[in-house]
């Protein structure tokens, strides 16, 4: 068995400036290390064992202040990374839905089927970032591991290890910047204790609104 905590990235300078950016490098605002350090402390109970990042900055950034609190290395892996946007990195999502309304409403109705123009599709990622958390957690056993990655991400591969169907995917909230999840790996099974938990950061808690 494997225990897995789940941590979104802080508030970043794109979701500040309302960009689409996937594989691009931004770095967490003031919020967003504040945010941090709150998740941080939220977790000084919990004992980890390893610590796994998205080798993008925001992600490592956000890490860091875990990674101070319980004197662990983090792992840097770009298979956590967030979606990759193709056209629509740094682009602002309402020039997205001006030039492209189409293909950018099934991002917001029907993620399932949607896909960054140039970039990867909703299933792609999912498969990326399901595949290689698993992989962690195989390797991990009798462990507990953290893992710091992305909105879309942390999305995708909740509604795949839950086996969410479309509608229930479609659903799923995006986890709110720096929150919590927590679930349980166990014969090739994954069970999910808690979803973006983020009460613990008061009035400093963002999430994102398209």
């Amino acid at each position: 068995m494997t225990n897995l905590i789940v941590v979104r990235h802080g508030y970043s300078e794109s979701n500040k400036k309302d960009l689409f950016v996937g594989h691009g490098n931004v770095n967490l605002t003031e919020q967003g290390h504040q945010q941090a350090e709150l998740t941080a402390k939220y977790l000084d109970s919990v004992k980890i064992d390893v610590i796994y990042s998205s080798d993008l900055d925001r992600a490592i950034q956000t890490a860091e202040h875990t990674a101070i609190r319980k004197n662990l290395p983090i792992n840097k892996n770009p298979n956590l990374r967030e979606i990759y946007a193709g056209d629509w990195e740094f682009k602002a999502y309402k020039d997205i839905l001006r030039d492209e309304p189409e293909v950018f409403s099934l991002w917001k109705t029907d993620v399932v089927s949607s896909y960054c123009t140039g970039g990867e599709t909703f299933i792609e990622l999912q498969t990326r970032v399901y595949n290689e958390i698993e992989k962690l957690c195989k390797l991990n056993d009798g462990k507990t591991i953290a893992v710091f990655s992305h909105g879309s991400s942390i999305r995708s591969f909740i509604a795949k290890a839950m086996d969410l169907d479309r509608i229930e995917t479609n659903n799923l909230e995006f986890p709110a910047n720096s929150s919590v999840s927590s679930l349980i790996y166990e014969n090739g099974k994954f069970t999910l204790v808690e979803y973006s938990k983020c009460d613990f950061m008061g009035d400093v808690s963002t999430t994102l609104v398209i």
